[in-house]
């Protein structure tokens, strides 16, 4: 038995993580920039902001490309039917 085919799905539910504390930074982000959030409130930090905004956007997008056309996601989806 190959170390692929025994964590299948492994990777994919990695990715799917990925996805998830990619979009949770973004809304906390996002938050803490306009309201306080726990009592932290950004402010004059734009440049980084926007840099941080545009990488997790980015992985979010390559993450979820990648769950896409992932052959793991494809075996995961025809197995469960």
């Amino acid at each position: 038995m190959t170390l692929l085919a025994r964590y299948t799905g492994a990777t994919a539910l990695l990715a799917l993580s990925g996805v998830g504390i990619a979009a949770g930074s973004v809304a906390g982000l996002l938050i803490s920039e306009t309201t306080d959030l726990f009592g932290f409130m950004e402010d004059g930090y734009r440049s980084a902001i926007v840099l941080s905004l545009l990488f997790e956007g980015a992985t979010i997008v390559l993450l979820a490309t990648y769950l896409a056309y992932s052959k793991e996601t494809r075996c995961l989806a025809s197995s469960a039917t």
